[in-house]
């Protein structure tokens, strides 16, 4: 898949969805109580001290210009007698940087941003890009229907249709958006009702920021994602609430399945993605994502966290194997 990861993001608190930004983008929120400066005034350094009415800054030990005359940039070298300075609209480069040739465009790199590609990859994966932003459960949908995100993040506890509606409401529409509810509650009921309505991921508000943006990969690409303590909570359960079931039934309710694919399940149970499964089982993993496409359609599954709590289900796998 080329191009930009898109996401948006679903959050009543602006600060929360500034927070969320800042994480996936690496953009610099305002400091919060800030006040905004005036048209052309540029923001002080820090402990630095205003200037009264009407003053005009100059460097520390620094002697007054003349009239006319323009400050350097810090750490910037005078120019020689009779040097000439920059055209204007050129700006200076920085140390190490080597001039463009002649008729080039600056790459995104050479803008002081991480490296991206054309196709809008960056340091071996998609860029994340904010494609908008919502304050409340219905405003989510409307923006997902329109906009079409690769990944929608909700915190559970949106105003007016919560993050799990939200979830459900475009799962019943169909749209090619992959669902990441976020949470602070973390409640075992709350997993099952989020994978019930369908949501992809689910993620503790607490987590680390590489865990969020390792997720919201995880679930572009088709994945599917838990907390790990949560996870490790619901297996307990299941494992505890399962009754002991018969070779028969089981047989039964996996026997639409080829060996091979009873054998990727076993594997997507335990967590694996499809280019680990690839390097186990010694196939492409063009191979195996047909496997796990023929598992979900003959066994009725919507995604693979259905695929994975079928196969604790029907004791395939036990928590521990």
């Amino acid at each position: 898949m080329s191009g930009p990861l898109r996401v948006l993001l679903a959050d009543a608190a602006p600060l929360h969805r500034a927070g969320l930004r800042t994480v996936l983008t690496g953009s610099t929120p305002i400091a919060t109580n800030s006040t905004p400066l005036p048209a052309g005034r540029t923001p002080l350094p820090t402990n630095s001290t205003p200037l009264p009415a009407g003053g005009t800054p100059i460097a520390t030990n620094s002697t007054p210009l003349p009239a006319g005359r323009t400050p350097l940039p810090t750490n910037s070298t005078p120019l020689p007698a009779g040097g000439t300075s920059l055209p204007a609209g050129k700006t200076p480069l920085l140390a190490g940087q080597t001039p463009l040739p002649a008729g080039s465009s600056p790459t995104r790199a050479s803008r002081g941003t991480a490296s991206t590609d054309d196709h809008g990859w960056a340091g071996g994966q998609r860029e994340i890009v904010i494609a908008g932003e919502a304050g409340d459960g219905v405003e989510a949908v409307d923006l997902a229907r329109r906009l079409l995100p690769d990944v929608l993040i909700a915190d559970v506890a949106l105003p007016r249709q919560d993050g799990l509606a939200v979830a459900r409401a475009i799962t019943e529409a169909r749209l090619a958006v992959r669902v990441l509810i976020l949470t602070s509650r973390d409640t075992d009921e709350e997993v099952f009702a989020a994978i019930a309505a369908g949501a992809a991921g689910y993620l503790c508000k607490e987590a680390p920021q590489a865990e969020l943006v390792a997720a919201v990969h995880a679930v572009a690409d088709g994945g599917a994602v838990i907390t790990p303590q949560v996870l490790a909570r619901m297996l307990t359960r299941m494992a505890g609430a399962m009754p002991p079931d018969s070779g028969e039934s089981v047989a039964a309710r996996l026997s639409p399945l080829t060996g091979r694919e009873r054998e990727v399940l076993v594997h997507v149970a335990r967590g694996r993605n499809n280019g680990e499964i690839a390097a186990i089982l010694g196939v492409s993993e063009t191979t195996v994502k047909t496997h796990v496409g023929h598992v979900l359609t003959k066994l009725r599954l919507r995604d693979r966290t259905q695929a994975v709590i079928l196969a604790y289900e029907t004791g395939l796998i036990r928590p521990g194997m």
